[in-house]
């Protein structure tokens, strides 16, 4: 590919390129992301930095840690996509009547956390999304 297809003529730092026509279309949160922090890695003494511009990762877990601790994986894989959508990092998708436990009555009213607690210890930031046991006296006393 030619020089021209992506830098200005004018200034060679000036980058004109459609990141659209490519398998990592950019949205959300990742427009505001620099381009160097995805395609420049500084991994070497031989070399200043690494460029990469094809043949990249885009798995979230790439840039992103998962906070789920591996809770929502099929076949070792976390589609993040699934609740999370780009423009924030709220579960937007995430339906919870598609789970076991339908939210309704006071229920709806509750905060995440008052059922979802965290793992702890090395989990810490980590919380349990997986209940197993949700009858009422689970929770009620």
């Amino acid at each position: 590919q030619k020089c021209e297809s992506c830098h200005n003529n004018d200034a060679w730092s000036d980058v004109n390129f459609d990141h659209s026509k490519t398998n990592w279309p950019l949205t959300g949160k990742h427009l505001e992301v620099a381009c160097r922090k995805c395609h420049i890695k500084n991994n070497t003494k031989s070399k200043p930095f690494n460029q990469k511009f094809t043949n990249l990762n885009n798995d979230c877990s790439t840039c992103h840690s998962d906070k789920h601790n591996n809770q929502f994986a099929i076949n070792g894989v976390t589609d993040c996509t699934r609740c999370h959508v780009t423009k924030n990092w709220n579960p937007e998708k995430f339906d919870h009547n598609t789970t076991p436990f339908k939210l309704d009555g006071r229920h709806a009213q509750l905060a995440c956390v008052e059922c979802h607690k965290s793992l702890g210890g090395t989990n810490k930031g980590s919380f349990n999304y997986k209940i197993k046991k949700f009858s009422c006296i689970d929770c009620h006393h």
